[in-house]
């Protein structure tokens, strides 16, 4: 799932949790059978996308971030190179 297609995944609306208290034998095989529930969230695929928009804000800060470093350091060492 990526930020281009969130939306279009089973994931982005719905929640499964394992249901605590079933591990025990059913009558068609001997084995524990796990047993899980998933419900359907609508406003799920809401808060994914503002997630992915904090998380989008939060990489073009620190891009920016670095951009303005260099750019300084650049600077610095420009008027080192012209005072000498």
């Amino acid at each position: 799932m990526t930020e281009d297609n969130f939306a279009e995944h089973f994931n982005s609306y719905s929640d499964t949790v394992l249901l605590k208290g079933f591990n025990r034998q059913v009558e068609w095989t001997k084995n524990d059978v796990p047993f899980w529930v998933t419900t359907m969230d609508q406003e799920k695929v809401f808060r994914v996308g503002a997630e992915y928009g904090t998380q989008k804000e939060e990489q073009e800060a620190k891009l920016e971030a670095k951009r303005l470093t260099r750019a300084q350091k650049a600077e610095t060492r420009n008027g080192r190179n012209t005072s000498s």
